[in-house]
């Protein structure tokens, strides 16, 4: 199936004329060797940008050239008939129907409108407005609802490109290769296999909510084709002993740095997210005795789960805290990643991190917030602190950290390899 834009020639190779000096261009849809124009705008044959392919005049886009009087006008007729084509397609395969050029004609023609059953089936857009409502009620996070929101605005910008709305019976594996191939080609390229499946998640989630509210969803869903794509990439973190250089770095004549590596420090031993970060203050903070000695410790009900974490304060977050008096610097999510940057590149932590193979970053280019609590779930295990507990403090599955945020220490790896088996 392709669509294109063309116009009509004389004997002679030229654009067919009218009376007027016109010409008229048409939207053409093929589709197995048949095909089917549709009028689109009239235009003097000056005023359209043609391009020479193998000795022929063909019109390129934008196809009207600049400065020309209706310009615009003529360009939205052409976008206006290349969707209600799409449209058309679109509204045949729903309903079974192999979309030739002389039937999809007809459709095009009968006036571009869902028949009344049609209008009454559930949009996949509306259902997804109602399950973020939801979700928003049932006191899920802002981070969480920002992400759903995100996945809508893709959907909604997919079915226009389609120019066609899905109902919520649609959604079979036809609508998710063409929304992965949406995603990942035309809308601003996703590279990354996991905001694609990030989506996917959602979309996944929104449908099976759907269905529990008396929506007819379509079975594809349940499909281990219909699936959500993971990231593989390495789970890359600091070492203690690169935690302790940024910890020793001197900083004392750059106050925007050395507030950005308290927080990150502190949190390397502490794990938290970034919504409880933010809400970080001393009302967390209990004292407990144990083992005849008084700790500190953090005692919060987290921000997603809604459940109460405790996580003891070893001394070094504990002294950041006091430096701040229990309130640590609050920085925008987009400066926090970009200072970090910043700092670890002045710190020297720049080892190279393979990123795909044979391509390699170093480590300060892909540094983000999130490193933190990588780093910390990392150290747990170094300091042998059981995965079940890491959840706990973490607010993450066992499951999760273990695909996700572990990563094994080099500094283990050779211990275990080369020494621990004399």
């Amino acid at each position: 199936m392709t669509i294109k834009v063309i116009v009509k020639k004389d004997s002679n190779g030229n654009p067919r004329l009218s009376r007027k000096g016109e010409t008229t261009i048409y939207v053409r849809y093929q589709h197995n060797s048949k095909v089917a124009d549709f009028q689109a705008c009239k235009i003097a044959p000056k005023s359209i940008e043609f391009v020479e392919v193998r000795g022929k005049l063909e019109i390129m886009e934008p196809y009207i050239k600049q400065r020309v009087k209706g310009r615009l006008d003529a360009i939205e007729n052409i976008d206006l008939v290349k969707r209600d084509i799409k449209a058309a397609v679109n509204r045949l395969i729903a309903k079974g129907i192999e979309p030739m050029p002389k039937i999809v004609k007809r459709e095009f023609e009968a006036g571009f409108v869902q028949d009344s059953e049609e209008e009454l089936r559930p949009m996949i857009k509306e259902v997804f407005r109602d399950y973020i409502n939801a979700q928003s009620h049932a006191g899920v996070a802002k981070g969480t609802l920002k992400q759903y929101n995100s996945t809508l605005n893709h959907i909604e910008s997919f079915h226009k490109s389609e120019g066609f709305e899905y109902a919520i019976d649609q959604a079979d594996l036809n609508y998710y290769d063409a929304l992965v191939s949406y995603l990942k080609v035309t809308h601003k390229g996703i590279t990354k296999e996991s905001t694609v499946g990030k989506n996917i998640k959602t979309l996944k989630s929104m449908l099976r909510w759907a269905r529990s509210r008396g929506y007819e969803v379509h079975p594809d869903v349940d499909l281990k084709a219909f699936k959500v794509a993971k990231s593989t990439k390495k789970v890359y973190y600091l070492t203690e002993e690169e935690v302790s250089r940024l910890l020793d770095a001197e900083l004392s004549d750059n106050h925007k740095l050395s507030r950005v590596r308290d927080r990150f420090v502190f949190n390397c031993y502490v794990g938290l997210r970034v919504g409880d970060l933010n809400r970080l203050n001393i009302k967390h903070i209990q004292t407990i005795e144990r083992e005849g000695k008084k700790v500190k410790l953090i005692e919060a009900i987290t921000e997603k789960q809604k459940k109460r974490g405790f996580i003891p304060l070893k001394p070094i977050p504990l002294s950041i805290l006091e430096k701040y008096d229990y309130s640590l610097p609050n920085i925008s999510d987009q400066k926090y990643n970009m200072y970090l940057k910043e700092l670890l590149k002045k710190v020297e932590i720049d080892r190279a991190i393979e990123i795909a193979p044979g391509e390699f970053e170093p480590l300060y280019s892909l540094v983000t917030s999130h490193l933190a609590v990588k780093t910390f779930i990392t150290l747990c295990h170094k300091w042998g602190i059981p995965t079940k507990h890491v959840a706990s403090i973490t607010g993450k599955t066992e499951k999760v950290i273990n695909e996700y945020y572990y990563a094994v220490s080099d500094e283990d790896l050779i211990d275990v390899m080369l020494f621990n088996n004399q």
